[in-house]
């Protein structure tokens, strides 16, 4: 490869293929060279429900731009995965309708399209249906998510300046950030004869083997609990334990992320030293189906932790509910590396705003 100046005086690289040696003189054609765009391993396929009221904003130019919109983003800042070079196309179906009191959207792996309010082990045994584990078990990431938005907060004839944020806002939960984080702050239910089980716990394969072995027929007293069992005594149910996305320590009032890369990027642009702070509860032993959905799966709305730019924590995409003049953090970016994926940094170097077309 060589370098020439073009009639502009800018130093251009040509790429030179040797053609012909006619009398001992070497004959090269020049061509020019074409940077190659890096390769990218990751893309999303967007797929709307096909019920009436999803299909209404599924033909609004607004709503359906800004999921378009969404949909480059994130194949922008996710190149792949961090334990395999196989290409991930994570299948996303969203959904307009109602939506519990308080929430105008929800996502996460596989089919968040109804709000559970009481645990079911057949939920678990879904998730476990759609995630990948890498091959050290230490990563799981979804290879399919859901995306609901509530049709009371928004109208397909009126565009709502803050859907674009909160549309990314939903897809990091579709990604699995909060929806496959793994701490022992999250817990999964209080059961008889059980009592608190912690996400850490219910997949340490050790646990269950005590339990079979110290009571005897309990799968038969707790609903979906054999099918349960049954999964995790499958393939990919075998190699899953309590270490598997562990990101963070404390208890369900005081939770922080721990994760290595997440809280290094933190540290470095948020001027900290610790820990990222998690929504706490005020309620030790809530669960997670019963957290209100923000609580133990979003950053902590602190207006006194401030980045290099000024901008406060409470602000930022990830919060549970800033969704007009949110920010992208390098932090959260980085903590999509932590559950598996491999990123692009460089999509920060625009505010999250300008990636808004419509």
């Amino acid at each position: 490869m060589k370098v020439f100046k073009n009639k502009n005086g800018e130093l251009v690289r040509y790429d030179t293929r040797f053609l012909d040696k006619i009398d001992n003189k070497l004959f090269y054609e020049i061509i020019p060279y074409i940077e190659q765009p890096p390769q990218n391993n990751f893309s999303i396929e967007i797929i709307y429900n096909n019920d009436p009221i999803t299909q209404s904003y599924a033909n609004s130019h607004f709503y359906n731009t800004c999921i378009q919109d969404m949909k480059k983003y994130f194949e922008k800042a996710v190149t792949g995965l961090r334990y395999s070079n196989e290409k991930r196309n994570l299948k996303i179906k969203i959904y307009f309708g109602q939506l519990m009191p308080g929430i105008i959207g929800q996502a996460g792996p596989g089919n968040t399209a109804d709000v559970e309010t009481n645990f079911d082990f057949t939920k678990i045994i879904e998730a476990i249906d759609i995630i990948d584990l890498c091959s050290n078990d230490r990563y799981m990431t979804p290879m399919e998510a859901s995306i609901k938005f509530s049709s009371n907060h928004f109208n397909p004839n009126n565009p709502n300046e803050s859907f674009f944020n909160l549309a990314i806002h939903e897809c990091l939960h579709a990604l699995g950030l909060g929806a496959l984080w793994n701490a022992d702050f999250r817990i999964v239910e209080s059961l008889p004869f059980l009592g608190v089980i912690t996400l850490p716990r219910l997949l340490d394969q050790r646990f269950l083997i005590d339990l079979f072995s110290n009571l005897p027929g309990i799968g038969n007293l707790i609903p979906g609990f054999n099918d349960f069992i049954t999964v995790l005594n499958s393939n990919i149910g075998r190699r899953l334990n309590g270490r598997t996305n562990f990101i963070g320590t404390g208890n369900t009032n005081n939770p922080f992320y721990t994760a290595n890369i997440g809280r290094q990027a933190y540290r470095e642009t948020m001027n900290q030293t610790g820990n990222i702070p998690i929504h706490p509860t005020l309620d030790q032993n809530v669960t997670m189906v019963n957290a209100g959905g923000s609580a133990l799966s979003h950053w902590a709305q602190r207006t006194d932790i401030r980045d290099n730019r000024g901008r406060q924590l409470s602000t930022e995409i990830f919060t549970s509910s800033s969704f007009i003049n949110s920010w992208m953090s390098k932090f959260t970016i980085a903590s999509l590396e932590d559950i598996g994926y491999t990123v692009d940094y460089s999509v920060l170097d625009k505010d999250l705003y300008e990636y808004r077309s419509v």
